[in-house]
């Protein structure tokens, strides 16, 4: 199963990082810290409900999960149920 969004497509990004170091009087490239390579993830979470009249199980970004959850359709009010003993 691959890490993205099922809703939108986010997925993992590939980027650039370094660490600052501190320069050196007159040798400031010298000292220069060295970029590596940073994989940058979504923020998913799971959810389970109806999504296109569908229920299921989805990976959802943060984003999406809030317009999701927003046109939920939300659960009838349980009506109380109310039980009368005979006495005999």
């Amino acid at each position: 199963m691959a890490y993205r969004c099922d809703l939108c497509g986010k997925k993992k990004m590939i980027g650039r990082s370094h660490r600052h170091h501190k320069g050196v009087a007159g040798g400031k490239w010298l000292q220069r810290a060295q970029k590596t390579v940073k994989v940058f993830k979504p923020n998913l979470h799971a959810f389970k409900g109806f999504l296109k009249g569908k229920k299921g199980k989805w990976l959802f970004c943060t984003k999406c999960l809030r317009k999701v959850k927003a046109n939920q359709p939300k659960p009838a009010p349980k009506k109380e149920t109310s039980i009368i003993k005979e006495k005999k």
